[in-house]
């Protein structure tokens, strides 16, 4: 045998019976096997997701076909994992709104002395909801840089928003199996990667299945951070539960507007319920928010 071939063995139980005397009578047993490679297809070789915002998802499905005759294991790996921060200039998608239970984190703004203009990297990350306290550390180097006392450690690191399910899986005979791609971006970033599809049993010299997927992050205009939520349906909606005993009471419910872009804009809040005397009311329904600030309403 080849080498890392594997010898597979089934044992089957012999059935109850009862030996007669004088009927001994010789039966011929017929045995068959089918002994080949395995040989899986995927006709696409490259994946380019549209212009995602910041964590928002985008999905794309892979087919593997089993062409071969015997059932093949297969496995994805991810290879050449490249990201590349863009241009500071790039614009946020105007219009567009992300929602999540966690807030972004702005990369501090900068100030080059020589042309005394101020530049606010486009780049954002996004960390747990926390309070931003009102002082902040001057840092003396070539470029000032307004940065928040907090330790690095506190700071969780991005995981690749890149990820294929199933990783791992088995097609028999003659079957297909659909494997979904996801895109999910934390940051303002460019990330591209080569999926390695790797078969159990593959014919020698037979050509590698490899993927090429690429993916761009765009921010949105305004992020809206809700810590208290109910999960919903729809991917652009967020959900908040009020709990009141009695009536006359007042229960308050915070939610934190986060400018994302490098412009001042004003915010306006509209209720789209036609009922008369709502029980809902916004503390803050209309402001003015500078670029890459927060208010809490």
């Amino acid at each position: 045998p080849e080498l890392g071939a594997r010898r597979v063995l089934y044992f089957q139980e012999e059935p109850e019976f009862e030996e007669l005397p004088l009927t001994n009578i010789s039966l011929s047993l017929l045995v068959s096997a089918s002994a080949d490679y395995a040989k899986v297809l995927c006709s696409t070789r490259a994946i380019t997701f549209p212009t995602t915002i910041v964590q928002q998802m985008e999905e794309q499905t892979l087919v593997l076909s089993n062409k071969g005759t015997v059932p093949a294991v297969f496995s994805w790996t991810q290879q050449n994992q490249a990201q590349s921060c863009l241009d500071d200039s790039r614009k946020a998608s105007y219009g567009a709104v992300s929602m999540s239970s966690e807030r972004p984190r702005l990369q501090p703004i900068t100030v080059d002395r020589k042309p005394k203009e101020v530049k606010r990297p486009a780049t954002c990350s996004c960390v747990k909801p926390c309070p931003i306290p009102s002082s902040v550390d001057l840092v003396s180097r070539d470029d000032s840089v307004l940065e928040l006392p907090r330790s690095r450690q506190d700071v969780p690191k991005f995981g690749w928003p890149i990820n294929v399910e199933p990783i791992i899986g088995k097609i028999q005979v003659g079957e297909q199996i659909t494997c979904v791609v996801r895109f999910q971006p934390k940051e303002l970033s460019s990330f591209s990667c080569e999926l390695q599809l790797s078969v159990e049993n593959e014919e020698p010299g037979a050509e590698m299945v490899v993927v090429r997927v690429e993916g761009c992050s765009m921010l949105p205009c305004c992020h809206l951070v809700v810590a208290d939520c109910l999960s919903s349906s729809l991917p652009d909606q967020l959900q908040l539960q009020f709990r009141v005993l009695g009536v006359g009471r007042q229960i308050h419910k915070c939610v934190t507007v986060v400018n994302t872009t490098s412009e001042n804009y004003t915010f306006h809040w509209r209720e789209l319920s036609r009922a008369r005397l709502s029980p809902f009311a916004c503390s803050v329904p209309s402001s003015k928010l500078n670029a890459t600030k927060h208010m809490e309403v």
